[in-house]
């Protein structure tokens, strides 16, 4: 790769870096809710995501039931590492709505029922539903132990990012017409490069949102681990750390400590794409996520 291309491939990578951040700025318009109490409140924001969109709920607790969410928090992952199969995953994800219900997490516009249909999975396209159980079958035997599919997922991870197929496809056609155009130095430097920047100013003001857009029933998908410039100026990133419990045709399976995702989805711009096709609810306090839903594809890998 040229010296030109080398650093309009870094200047890439850093907008994106920024577009990650963008998406944790929760968008104008979300839901609120308050609790009325004297004693300091707590924000807490809720996403749901949905298919084909994703909205938000922030809700501002006292100290008290902030406290109430984080023991229920725990006791969820408790009640996870005890399950022995996916029925009984199943049901601890529904009595978790209706817990997180209970302290007025749920907007008044979403029943319990749509709500635990979105967590375990009801609500996923049966087109890609299908797809993905014919994929799986066709070369079943043949599937990493480090992966999953058509699972119930949850999480509690930092340096993690949810994103919209239309980011991902994006900057993967960027990646490869870059890759075209550095053949012709002249088209690359003085058209491709300038028309680029041009394209990518709407992401520059609209990036949280832009990064969202989901115009296709495919659902989101989670990206575990981020990028940075380190001292040197080469590329580095932040490997996801936490916990995550998958339950599917691959059976159950669970990644601790640090990791990264690996679906070869814009992979050579390490993206790190460990989920495909999510559906479900994410929480975000104190800059981790926590997040149950379901998901059509899941690879991840441990750092060591």
């Amino acid at each position: 790769m040229s010296k030109t291309s080398n650093m309009v491939y870094k200047t890439l990578v850093v907008g994106v870096i920024v577009l990650f951040i963008g998406v944790g700025v929760q968008p104008a318009f979300a839901d609120v809710s308050f609790e009325p109490d004297n004693s300091e409140l707590v924000e807490i924001t809720v996403q749901f995501y949905e298919t084909d969109r994703t909205y938000n709920h922030t809700v501002l607790l006292t100290q008290e039931k902030a406290e109430e969410l984080d023991n229920l928090i725990n006791d969820f992952e408790i009640k996870l590492e005890n399950a022995d199969n996916k029925i009984e995953t199943e049901a601890i994800y529904k009595d978790t709505i209706v817990s997180l219900n209970n302290l007025g997490l749920l907007p008044k516009d979403i029943s319990i029922e749509k709500a635990q249909r979105l967590v375990t999975g009801k609500e996923q396209d049966p087109r890609f539903v299908r797809i993905f159980k014919r994929l799986y079958d066709r070369y079943k035997g043949s599937w990493e132990t480090d992966e999953n599919f058509l699972c119930l997922i949850s999480g509690s991870t930092n340096h993690t990012s949810f994103i919209g197929p239309i980011g991902c496809l994006t900057f993967s056609i960027i990646e490869k017409l870059s890759y075209f155009f550095d053949n012709f130095p002249f088209i690359y430097e003085y058209i491709f490069w300038p028309i680029l920047g041009i394209f990518l100013i709407p992401f520059g003001f609209f990036g949280g949102y832009i990064w969202l857009l989901n115009p296709l029933p495919l659902g989101y998908q989670i990206g575990f681990a981020e990028q940075f410039i380190n001292n040197y100026g080469q590329l580095d990133y932040w490997p996801a750390i936490g916990t995550v419990h998958t339950n599917g045709l691959n059976g159950e399976k669970i990644w601790n400590g640090s990791f990264y995702g690996r679906l070869p989805i814009l992979e050579s711009l390490n993206f790190f794409i460990g989920v495909f096709g999510f559906t479900g609810i994410k929480i975000f306090e104190n800059y981790s996520y926590t997040y149950l839903g379901s998901a059509l594809w899941v690879k991840i890998r441990n750092t060591w």
